[in-house]
This record gives structure tokens, sequence and C-alpha cells, in this order.
């Protein structure tokens, strides 16, 4: 039997051992509903990554001049079946990002739905000041989801990074191509892209 003395050890060693917080995280359905409540303000721009609402950072002129350089390049290779859908939002199993760049078949996504993982041909994620965020958190999140391909456009690098072949949580084939070099894509019928075509001028 243990002793008055170490009893109160015991209570006293409780009272001093803090809980760790648990984060709450919300689902695709909630996040949704707190839209439609007018929660989440329709000019708030957030987006759901792994159950956590993320404040998007504001869009600088290099960031936006890249995506703009990105849909030129795009637009005549995809032709009029392919939509290119401009910082608009896909469906995750516990996401809804808004990725900078997607492209999906027109037939692919019903009336009033969003995108699926399997709709989307390609995603691309313009990085400046979330280029870390782009390139670990979300490539996590895409890779889950079974998204085919993903691009990330480093700026500060000024570099593509290429992700193909999701599985077990992960890309399988992760590369980084230069200014100068050129990649292969899957999600254009294997057509070679250059790099500088895809990031605009310097």
């Amino acid at each position: 039997m243990s002793t008055a003395i170490e009893m109160e050890n015991e209570i006293e060693m409780d009272l001093t051992t803090e809980a760790e917080p648990q984060k709450r995280r919300f689902t695709v359905e909630e996040f949704q509903r707190m839209g439609e409540a007018g929660i989440i303000a329709p000019d708030e721009r957030v987006e759901l990554i792994d159950g956590e609402i993320i404040q998007m950072t504001p869009i600088g002129p290099r960031h936006m001049e890249a995506v703009f350089a990105l849909e030129d390049y795009l637009r005549p290779i995809v032709g009029p079946e392919v939509r290119i859908s401009i910082q608009m939002p896909v469906q995750l199993p516990a996401s809804q990002p808004h990725p900078d760049l997607t492209l999906f078949p027109h037939n692919a996504r019903r009336s009033g739905e969003l995108p699926s993982p399997s709709a989307c041909l390609l995603v691309v994620e313009v990085g400046d000041s979330t280029v870390d965020f782009d390139r670990k958190n979300k490539r996590l999140d895409y890779a889950q989801a079974g998204i085919a391909e993903y691009w990330v456009l480093d700026l500060p690098k000024q570099v593509v990074v290429v992700h193909l072949e999701p599985g077990s949580g992960d890309y399988r084939n992760v590369a980084e191509y230069p200014r100068g070099a050129a990649f292969h894509s899957p999600a254009l019928r294997g057509r070679e892209v250059r790099v500088e075509e895809v990031l605009g001028p310097a």
C-alpha cells in the first residue's frame, strides 16, 4: 500500500505535469460551412491544409508575373478541352488548397463541385515567401491525395521542382531543374518543358 507521503508526492507530480495542447483540426465540410455561415469572410484569403486553416500570404509582383508567364505558356499547349484554373480551390480528402494553377479536363468535374485529385492533371504552386511550405507541407498533402504531377516554381532559387509518382504518402520521383534545363511533363503528354519558359523573365 502507498503511504500518505507517497500519495502526496504522486498528487504533486500530477499537478505539475502539463498536458500537451492538442490542435483542433477541421474537416473539409466544416471549413466549407464556416464560409457559408460567414465565419470566414468572402474576401479572406485562407485555405485548409491537412485540417488546419492557413492564412495565405499577399501576392507580390514577382509571384503574379510568374503565374502570368506560366498561364501564357500553357494555354496554347493544352487546347480547349483542358481548363486552366488560376488560384481556385481543389478538393482533397483533408484539405482545400488554392493552387496557383491547376489543369483538369472540362468534363472531369460535375457542376457545383470542386476538382478532385483524380481530375487534376497538373497542380502548380509558385513559391516566393511560402516556398518552404510549398516544397514540404503541400508536397506531402498533394502526394497523399494522389495528385499525379506537382510543380513548385521556386522563385528565390529560380528552379522548377517537379514531383511525380505519388505513393506511400510522398512523391517517389522529385527533380529540381534550374534555368537552362528542360524536363518532360506527363501532364502535357510528354512534352519537353524548358524552365525559362515557365519561370518567365529572370
